[in-house]
């Protein structure tokens, strides 16, 4: 039976992009029937996966997402919704009321602010799909499954699975990127803070750059030829933002310790392996490919304490820049360690399989 799947895979790359395209990968060799909807065509995509684009229209006019969906495939099989639930919820209404059944994946925690500044039927198709028995959750975290408690989905329809799913193939040792190459080799060691892009709460820097680089300035102090490497790929890289960060840096004598890199990284496990830190200082977070992945190389994660965090990593409060500075301190001094952590994967695919196939008889 059909298996849609809609979302985007990479460009641009980011934690929801990347696992939807290895999920595909996974899905694809155990020979499911495919079809991926998607706003745009991607530049690649295996021969045996259909493709139906979706462009989002703007905001005002998604109540016709229902209206488009009438002359497409939804109703078979299941849906597998992996962004925005709040605004493809009428689609899910659709696809449900047509015999088919949903699965969604929650990646965030950002569902109250959605449902904030959701249009009213958009609310409402959200509310019937928490109370449908045709409607199947995965939460990438406890806080989300929490969240999904408070909204009425039935507890035996949620199921908790990392977002993480381990490349098919090995990519670790792909060439990287000769601006990422030169720091590396120009610095004694690096760290890296990875955020799909600059993003704001409450006026604060979601995936704390900022305060990366303030902890950057404190191992300057033990290490001066440290380096801190900034990796966002969807980046608008002439922002004001941007140029805001950058000229903060200036003001710390930094400058030449941080390399601002906004552009995709195509093996990005290439990099985690080659940087003796990661950097987490998000003020939220779903759950994190980029730290699993770090952790599933053997190596070290420093990260903020506002959601829990998978075991291996280092667990501290958005306090003090000193204590995560002698965090990092504490990881150089140790041997350097190069060990896969493969159990750290799990068998996060396979659940994510069952999960299908509980939809599947949901239909059948």
């Amino acid at each position: 039976m059909k298996i849609l799947e809609s979302g985007e895979i990479p460009p641009p790359f980011g934690g929801v992009t990347v696992h939807l395209r290895r999920l595909l990968d996974y899905l694809v060799d155990d020979g499911f029937d495919l079809t991926l909807v998607a706003r745009r065509p991607p530049q690649s995509l295996d021969p045996k996966i259909a493709i139906v684009r979706w462009p989002t229209l703007p905001r005002y006019l998604n109540h016709m997402e229902f209206l488009r969906g009438l002359s497409k495939p939804f109703g078979t099989g299941v849906l597998h919704l992996h962004s925005n639930p709040v605004f493809f919820a009428p689609l899910g209404c659709l696809h449900i009321r047509r015999e088919g059944s949903v699965l969604v994946t929650v990646h965030d925690q950002m569902i109250d602010d959605k449902l904030s500044h959701a249009l009213p039927h958009e609310r409402l198709c959200f509310r019937e799909l928490t109370r449908s028995a045709r409607v199947r959750w995965i939460a990438v975290s406890d806080p989300i499954r929490e969240f999904l408690q408070e909204r009425d989905v039935a507890v035996d329809r949620i199921r908790v699975i990392p977002a993480y799913l381990p490349e098919r193939h090995d990519e670790t040792a792909s060439a990287l990127p000769q601006r990422i190459e030169a720091f590396l080799h120009e610095h004694q060691m690096c760290m890296v803070v990875y955020g799909y892009r600059r993003d704001f709460l409450s006026g604060r820097d979601l995936y704390g750059f900022d305060f990366s680089i303030e902890v950057l300035v404190e191992v300057l102090r033990s290490i001066p030829n440290a380096g801190l490497i900034i990796l966002c790929p969807d980046a608008q890289r002439d922002s004001d933002s941007w140029q805001q960060l950058a000229g903060e840096a200036a003001t710390m004598g930094v400058s030449s310790n941080v390399l601002f890199f906004l552009e995709p990284v195509a093996a990005p496990l290439s990099l985690w392996r080659r940087c003796r830190v990661m950097l987490r200082p998000s003020l939220t977070d779903g759950d994190s490919i980029a730290v699993r992945e770090m952790l599933s190389l053997g190596r070290p994660v420093i990260a903020s304490d506002v959601v829990p965090r998978p075991a291996g990593a280092k667990v501290l409060p958005l306090e003090s820049t000193k204590h995560w500075a002698t965090a990092v301190l504490d990881y150089v001094r140790q041997p350097d360690s190069d060990q896969h952590e493969s159990g750290l994967a799990g068998n996060n695919y396979f659940a994510v399989k069952d999960m299908i196939m509980a939809s599947l008889a949901d239909v059948s």
